[in-house]
């Protein structure tokens, strides 16, 4: 038999009830993290990862979540058009607080101004295009900017996690 001296009779258990409650509190929120990540809330894939808008007649593919000093990829698609210069106008808010890294192709001609940076890519007339811009923040927080294709502008929002 065991002696009464090795018996835990005086615990609190007010407070083991209130410990116990933090712990699944904590469960839950981990759970809760875990989830959030899984669905792309925290960039690097998922189901809420990257977004897709309308500019025009192209098509941008974007992250809604980037990594700070982590490459990220804007994937512009433009549609068939007569002319072979599609320009590409990111605004001085972009340039704030993200650089390009690189573009595939690469642009034709870059010239900053004070609207921000424009691209020009040569795309032949009548065919569709592809362009794909790798870009880096450089400080975490929330980027408000706006992109112009062939002067038709789409406000976009990218979340910077540190």
């Amino acid at each position: 038999m065991a002696s009464s001296e090795n018996l835990e009779l005086r615990e609190h258990r007010s407070f083991q009830e209130k410990y116990w409650t933090v712990q699944r509190c904590a469960w839950v929120g981990y759970g809760i993290i875990v989830a959030a990540a899984l669905l792309g809330f925290a960039g690097e894939g998922g189901v809420f990862a990257r977004a897709q808008i309308q500019a025009g007649s192209a098509e941008i593919d974007h992250p809604r979540f980037a990594r700070w000093q982590t490459q990220e990829t804007l994937s512009i698609a433009f549609a068939p058009s007569s002319g072979s210069e599609r320009k590409v106008l990111l605004s001085s808010e972009f340039g704030r607080q993200i650089s390009i890294a690189g573009a595939q192709p690469s642009p034709s001609r870059s010239t900053a101004t004070a609207a921000g940076e424009e691209l020009v890519f040569l795309v032949r007339p009548g065919e569709s295009g592809l362009a794909k811009i790798r870009i880096k923040p450089d400080t975490p927080g929330i980027v408000r900017w706006t992109i112009a294709i062939d002067g038709v502008a789409v406000a976009m929002t990218l979340i910077i996690l540190p």
